[in-house]
Protein backbone atom coordinates (compact mmCIF):
# COMPACT_ATOMS: atom_id res chain seq x y z
CA UNK A 1 0.00 0.00 0.00
CA UNK A 2 1.24 2.74 -0.94
CA UNK A 3 2.27 5.68 1.62
CA UNK A 4 1.93 9.52 1.28
CA UNK A 5 3.03 12.53 3.70
CA UNK A 6 0.39 13.93 5.88
CA UNK A 7 1.24 17.37 5.52
CA UNK A 8 -0.16 19.86 2.71
CA UNK A 9 0.76 23.54 1.78
CA UNK A 10 -2.44 25.49 0.79
CA UNK A 11 -0.58 25.88 -2.39
CA UNK A 12 -0.81 22.09 -3.01
CA UNK A 13 -4.22 21.99 -1.69
CA UNK A 14 -5.69 24.35 -4.49
CA UNK A 15 -3.77 22.80 -7.10
CA UNK A 16 -4.85 19.73 -6.57
CA UNK A 17 -8.89 21.34 -6.37
CA UNK A 18 -9.45 19.82 -3.25
CA UNK A 19 -10.95 23.55 -2.09
CA UNK A 20 -13.70 23.19 -4.85
CA UNK A 21 -16.34 21.91 -3.46
CA UNK A 22 -16.30 23.42 0.15
CA UNK A 23 -18.73 26.17 1.06
CA UNK A 24 -17.59 29.88 0.72
CA UNK A 25 -18.06 30.48 3.71
CA UNK A 26 -14.86 28.23 4.97
CA UNK A 27 -12.99 28.75 1.70
CA UNK A 28 -13.19 32.94 2.37
CA UNK A 29 -10.89 32.22 5.56
CA UNK A 30 -8.27 30.23 3.52
CA UNK A 31 -7.34 33.37 0.86
CA UNK A 32 -5.84 35.23 4.26
CA UNK A 33 -3.56 32.44 4.93
CA UNK A 34 -0.03 32.11 3.33
CA UNK A 35 0.33 29.75 0.61
CA UNK A 36 2.91 28.28 2.72
CA UNK A 37 0.35 27.24 5.52
CA UNK A 38 0.27 23.57 6.22
CA UNK A 39 -2.74 21.18 7.05
CA UNK A 40 -2.99 17.60 8.06
CA UNK A 41 -4.31 15.41 5.64
CA UNK A 42 -5.12 12.24 5.33
CA UNK A 43 -4.39 10.41 1.68
CA UNK A 44 -5.85 7.10 0.79
CA UNK A 45 -5.70 5.05 -2.65
CA UNK A 46 -9.15 3.66 -3.51
CA UNK A 47 -9.75 0.64 -5.38
CA UNK A 48 -9.92 1.72 -9.82
CA UNK A 49 -12.84 0.39 -11.78
CA UNK A 50 -11.16 1.47 -15.24
CA UNK A 51 -7.59 0.82 -16.73
CA UNK A 52 -5.78 3.76 -16.56
CA UNK A 53 -7.90 5.58 -13.78
CA UNK A 54 -7.44 6.35 -10.58
CA UNK A 55 -9.26 7.65 -7.24
CA UNK A 56 -7.51 8.95 -4.20
CA UNK A 57 -9.56 9.95 -1.21
CA UNK A 58 -8.63 13.48 0.71
CA UNK A 59 -9.52 14.18 4.21
CA UNK A 60 -8.97 17.21 5.72
CA UNK A 61 -10.00 19.96 8.45
CA UNK A 62 -10.35 23.39 8.66
CA UNK A 63 -10.73 25.23 11.52
CA UNK A 64 -13.10 28.36 11.35
CA UNK A 65 -13.48 30.84 14.81
CA UNK A 66 -12.38 27.54 16.81
CA UNK A 67 -14.68 25.07 14.63
CA UNK A 68 -13.30 22.25 13.46
CA UNK A 69 -14.69 21.03 10.27
CA UNK A 70 -13.79 17.82 8.41
CA UNK A 71 -14.41 17.35 4.47
CA UNK A 72 -13.44 14.66 2.54
CA UNK A 73 -12.70 14.78 -1.65
CA UNK A 74 -12.26 12.31 -4.07
CA UNK A 75 -10.59 13.02 -7.20
CA UNK A 76 -10.74 10.84 -10.17
CA UNK A 77 -7.91 11.38 -12.71
CA UNK A 78 -6.11 9.66 -15.27
CA UNK A 79 -3.15 7.69 -14.13
CA UNK A 80 -1.10 10.55 -16.71
CA UNK A 81 -2.36 13.48 -16.25
CA UNK A 82 -0.90 16.71 -14.29
CA UNK A 83 -2.92 15.60 -11.25
CA UNK A 84 -1.15 11.69 -11.25
CA UNK A 85 2.31 13.36 -11.16
CA UNK A 86 1.28 15.62 -8.49
CA UNK A 87 -0.28 12.91 -6.15
CA UNK A 88 3.34 10.85 -7.02
CA UNK A 89 5.30 13.68 -5.87
CA UNK A 90 3.32 13.39 -2.13
CA UNK A 91 4.44 9.87 -2.00
CA UNK A 92 6.37 9.16 1.43
CA UNK A 93 9.77 7.89 0.99
CA UNK A 94 11.35 6.45 4.04
CA UNK A 95 14.29 5.58 2.73
CA UNK A 96 15.18 8.81 0.89
CA UNK A 97 14.41 10.77 3.80
CA UNK A 98 16.74 8.26 6.11
CA UNK A 99 19.45 9.33 3.55
CA UNK A 100 18.92 12.60 3.59
CA UNK A 101 19.79 12.72 7.03
CA UNK A 102 22.66 10.52 6.57
CA UNK A 103 24.03 12.92 4.05
CA UNK A 104 23.32 16.18 6.34
CA UNK A 105 25.12 14.24 9.28
CA UNK A 106 28.31 13.03 6.66
CA UNK A 107 28.68 16.75 5.45
CA UNK A 108 28.29 18.15 9.13
CA UNK A 109 31.47 15.42 10.44
CA UNK A 110 33.24 16.70 7.01
CA UNK A 111 33.25 20.44 8.20
CA UNK A 112 34.28 19.78 11.66
CA UNK A 113 37.08 17.35 9.84
CA UNK A 114 38.13 20.55 7.70
CA UNK A 115 37.96 22.64 10.25
CA UNK A 116 40.03 20.53 12.74
CA UNK A 117 43.45 19.94 10.25
CA UNK A 118 43.31 23.70 9.33
CA UNK A 119 43.74 24.41 13.31
CA UNK A 120 46.19 21.69 13.00
CA UNK A 121 48.03 23.41 10.35
CA UNK A 122 48.40 27.19 12.13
Amino acid sequence: MTQYTNCLTLEQMEYLELFDEIPYKYVKNLVKMESETDFEVDIINLECDRVGWCETKFTFTITINDIDRTFEKVLYYNNSSHIALAIIELEYNESSDESSDESSDESSDESSDESGEEDNLL
